[in-house]
């Protein structure tokens, strides 16, 4: 499956968490806590994941709302459903995509959905993996350096 292809998935697993928004967030604390038991039942009666895919991320979504006061952006919904397509949280096609590109943007990973799984499969370890294979070990970030401390 081409790179173009893949990235148009993605944007459509974000496009239908973002078309369940208004109904997620209508729900009470009480209709948003029952979700994940929805969910469960779902499951068990054979529904496909992927078809629950939106609708839980629009449910992780509201609760980081409340909770957090923090709204994931669409380009992590993409990061999520990416791993969870591809089983592992670093592709080698990745890789060889970052190694061609002329920058990568590294930025936050990980999430409730993922701590259960082993190391090996988690997000983070995607990240390490990326930084190893361009051979970064450092974070960058811009610092104002007062004179004071100079």
């Amino acid at each position: 499956m081409g790179e173009g292809h893949q990235l148009k998935k993605l944007e459509n697993v974000a496009k239908a968490v973002n078309a369940l928004e208004d109904e997620i967030s209508a729900l009470s604390d009480d209709e948003l806590k029952a979700q994940t038991g929805k969910f469960k039942q779902r499951l068990d009666n054979g529904e496909k994941l992927d078809s629950l895919m939106p609708e839980a991320f629009a449910t992780v979504r509201e609760v980081s709302k409340r909770t957090l006061g923090q709204r994931h952006f669409d380009v992590q919904l993409m990061g999520g459903a990416a791993i969870d397509a591809a089983g592992v949280p670093l592709p080698d096609e990745t890789i060889a995509l970052c190694k061609a590109a002329d920058a990568v943007l590294l930025g936050a990973v990980g999430g409730p959905k993922w701590d259960s799984l082993p190391g090996d499969k988690r997000p983070e370890k995607g990240l390490l993996g990326i930084r190893s294979a361009l051979g970064l070990y450092a974070n960058l970030r811009p610092a104002i350096l007062y004179p004071e401390l100079a």
